[in-house]
């Protein structure tokens, strides 16, 4: 995600939804502002899974449905069609967002049956689906791999892919939406067969990774990849985790330093690494969504 002042944090708490702006300045509290969610959706039902240039990719729960929605200007379009494309099925699917280099924005469905990967894509330009050729490994096509939002950086699309179980492995897997193609990358080090979490971040269009180890040692390693190496950037040490209610992942860096975190209840927190008191939280991304975004206001519409 783009390090902007001209971000803004979306929110979803119980029943609420707030907006709020974004500050390097300030700390949390910010003033915020409720919303109503598109679609007479309940938040139960509301599932993120990917956010571009002030659109944002959501699922209907209980329709399966994908939408995409401008929380500026309120504006959504359900993207699903009658001929089963683009419905999300959560603990399965995953998806991303990405902007092709006709500048049209396209949606990227990966879609798992019976342990078989189908990729499509929507045009926004269009609005249609595609169904596209896979070229995904069949080992992670298995139920055992969860599979994370999709997070776009410099025309690739990444996914973090983890084996299910203690002692899995761990993979990083990019969409190129030039010639449409996957590939398979390590993670930071050989970390397969260690228990560990990797969340992908966006800042300023540079790939970062944070390595969320919990045992045998509680650490965070932050990875930046430079010129397709992965490059350690910091570390952090002596973890103390939060109660399992209120499992979260990063999802900005607000400044060198300062880290944003969203729980998967909506509270945020923000984490100074350069003090001795650190708030420090329990990491894990196996709900494969958010239930919230940091964004840039536009007037895109989701139609063309």
């Amino acid at each position: 995600m783009a390090n902007s002042s001209n971000n803004y944090i979306l929110a979803v708490k119980e029943e609420k939804c707030i907006i709020g702006k974004l500050s390097r300045s300030t700390h949390l509290p910010w003033s915020t502002t409720n919303v109503s969610l598109p679609l007479d959706i309940t938040s139960h039902d509301f599932l993120i899974l990917a956010n571009l240039h002030g659109l944002l990719v959501f699922s209907n729960l209980k329709t399966s449905e994908l939408v995409l929605w401008n929380p500026t200007t309120k504006e959504n379009k359900v993207i699903s069609n009658i001929q089963t494309n683009g419905y999300y099925i959560h603990q399965s699917d995953a998806v991303g967002f990405y902007m092709d280099s006709t500048k049209d924005y396209r949606v990227l469905h990966i879609q798992r049956k019976d342990e078989r990967i189908h990729v499509y894509t929507y045009s926004r330009r269009l609005g249609f689906w595609r169904r596209l050729y896979c070229t995904i490994n069949k080992d992670y096509h298995k139920n055992s791999f969860v599979w994370s939002p999709g997070v776009f950086c410099n025309d690739k699309v990444y996914f973090a892919v983890e084996e299910f179980w203690v002692g899995g492995k761990n993979r990083v897997i990019f969409f190129d939406v030039n010639n449409e193609i996957f590939t398979e990358m390590p993670f930071p080090e050989n970390i397969d067969g260690v228990i560990c979490r990797g969340n992908l971040v966006s800042v300023k269009n540079q790939l970062q990774m944070f390595i969320s180890y919990t045992y045998p040692q509680k650490s965070v390693d932050l990875w930046e990849l430079v010129h397709n190496n992965w490059k350690k950037v910091s570390v952090l040490t002596d973890i103390f985790h939060l109660p399992l209610c209120e499992w979260s992942s990063i999802t900005h860096v607000i400044n060198k330093g300062t880290w944003l975190v969203m729980t998967n209840w909506g509270e945020l927190y923000e984490i100074d690494i350069n003090t001795a008191d650190i708030f420090f939280w329990f990491p894990v991304d196996w709900f494969r969504g958010l239930k919230g975004a940091v964004y840039t206001p536009t007037i895109l519409s989701p139609s063309v």
